[in-house]
């Protein structure tokens, strides 16, 4: 009687938890691995949330990861309305494959970004491409991102700017 229910998308935790008739049950299928991506990127994108939830979630199990991959994810983890989303989202970008292609990425994009001397705007973006850059490895070009996000960023930023700065020992106490 309960499976019923559910399967109808009739089920009290459902309707508590505000999922109503959105349970989706996905059949292990074998797929080519580019067709996969682009089924998850649709996905990614759904109306229905634990559809958009699997699709972070498969995400972070991929091996490769790409700009269009990383791209939808970022967005999903920073605008996504559910908060289930945006964590599933966030977990997924912090899978290996991801934290490869990333750190790759900044080596070569964030070189030619700073040489432009563009002036920081947005202390959320200065705080995320530091913690890009230290794992990187580039440590001093991640403290003074660290420092601008510290500076003029929200107090939970700065909160956490401040924890990576003192993981540096880059903090003075009085």
């Amino acid at each position: 009687w309960g499976q019923r229910q559910a399967a109808r998308g009739d089920c009290w935790l459902m309707r508590r938890r505000g999922l109503g008739a959105e349970l989706v049950v996905y059949q292990q299928v074998e797929v080519e691995s580019t067709l996969l991506r682009e089924k998850l990127l649709q996905n990614l994108e759904d109306k229905l949330i634990l559809t958009r939830e699997y699709a972070a979630v498969r995400f972070g199990k991929l091996e490769e990861s790409d700009e269009e991959v990383v791209t939808a994810l970022q967005r999903a983890a920073a605008h996504d309305p559910i908060v289930l989303v945006r964590e599933a989202a966030q977990k997924a970008l912090q899978s290996p494959a991801h934290q490869k292609f990333l750190a790759q990425k900044s080596s070569m994009t964030l070189q030619g970004q700073l040489e432009t001397a563009q002036p920081p705007t947005n202390p959320q973006i200065e705080y995320e491409q530091a913690v890009v850059l230290l794992n990187a490895g580039d440590r001093d070009k991640a403290v003074e991102k660290f420092a601008f996000a510290f500076r003029l960023g929200s107090r939970n930023l700065r909160v956490q700017a401040l924890a990576q700065l003192e993981s540096l020992n880059e903090v003075e106490v009085f």
